[in-house]
């Protein structure tokens, strides 16, 4: 099953390029590049009728949706983003997953604190995150995250989570 796995890889590599890319433009990961992963994802692990791939597989598709969606409703996470984490999951594995997760975090808190040193910004954005935690815990309220800041310098996520990705292809 080795061209099963290559084949993930390839899958994995045009998946990162495509929704890199779209990202940077357009702001956005599309379904019509996430939907047909996360098929072949499927099919492959399912063809290789291997039980560890198929239950990873679903624990790879599965994760994203569970630890992701609270900051998807708070606004501070796109729907594409989890996209493309359930695609990486579906192909990769849990496993390889957790890892591209844990290192896309970590290079994101660098990248944006990098971002808030550039647009000299950080104690401002420091005091909105203290008062959107403070109110979401006084009031049991949760409104979507946005700083109103013109300069706020987002970044596109789909880069970080990409980055993530080789560290971890790197690392495993």
């Amino acid at each position: 099953m080795e061209g099963c796995e290559s084949l993930k890889v390839t899958l994995l590599v045009l998946l990162l390029i495509v929704s890199c890319i779209t990202d940077v433009r357009e702001r956005k990961v599309k379904n019509i590049v996430t939907l047909p992963c996360v098929i072949l994802g499927i099919a492959l692990n399912t063809y290789s009728m291997d039980q560890k791939n198929i239950f990873s597989s679903f624990l790879g598709i599965t994760l994203p949706l569970l630890v992701l969606l609270p900051f998807y409703w708070a606004g501070a996470i796109g729907a594409g983003d989890i996209k493309l984490l359930c695609c990486i999951g579906v192909l990769m594995g849990y496993e390889f997953l957790g890892s591209c997760m844990l290192y896309s975090a970590l290079i994101g808190g660098v990248a944006s604190l990098i971002s808030m040193l550039y647009y000299r910004n950080l104690l401002k954005r420091l005091r909105y995150l203290f008062n959107y935690i403070l109110t979401a815990f006084l009031y049991y309220y949760i409104e979507p995250y946005s700083s109103n800041d013109e300069r706020n310098g987002k970044l596109p996520l789909t880069l970080i989570i990409a980055m993530g990705t080789i560290v971890t292809s790197l690392t495993i």
